[in-house]
């Protein structure tokens, strides 16, 4: 899990952070990365967006 306190956001960490992952993952073979996050994030969704990250699933909850 990344998480970036909201008083360093805005700040380049988080790219820097999944740039890391991301040469470790092709130095791996790794091919794809994927990011979890909950719905209605807008900032993170922002982000992900941002750094090449695309829509492709959705899961809907019901609470019981």
């Amino acid at each position: 899990n990344i998480y970036i306190e909201s008083k360093y956001q805005g700040k380049g960490i988080g790219k820097l952070m999944l740039d890391a992952v991301g040469d470790w993952a092709k130095s791996k073979k790794i091919s794809y990365l994927k990011w979890s996050m909950y719905f209605n994030n807008e900032q993170a969704d922002n982000f992900c967006k941002k750094q090449g990250f695309t829509d492709f699933r959705k899961i809907l909850m019901k609470k019981l």
